[in-house]
């Protein structure tokens, strides 16, 4: 996100450590949960997939009713 407003970037090199404490407690829902905000949170895609699918589902019912309407 600082590079969206033109910030200066310097690249900054470490090493990590291996874990200390084990494995991660942390459950596989809350890693996926973490993962959709990311994508959803940063990502204008989500919004545009939910528009086309009301505005499909939309069409439908209208021809649905159209076709009800109709017989």
């Amino acid at each position: 996100m600082v590079s969206w407003i033109g910030l200066k970037q310097i690249p900054f090199s470490y090493d990590r450590a291996a874990r200390v404490a084990g494995e991660t407690k942390y459950p596989l829902s809350k890693m996926v949960r973490f993962a959709v905000d990311a994508v959803t949170g940063f990502s204008i895609v989500p919004l545009r997939v939910a528009s086309f699918l009301g505005i499909t589902v939309g069409l439908i019912g209208l021809f649905v009713l159209a076709c009800t309407l109709g017989s």
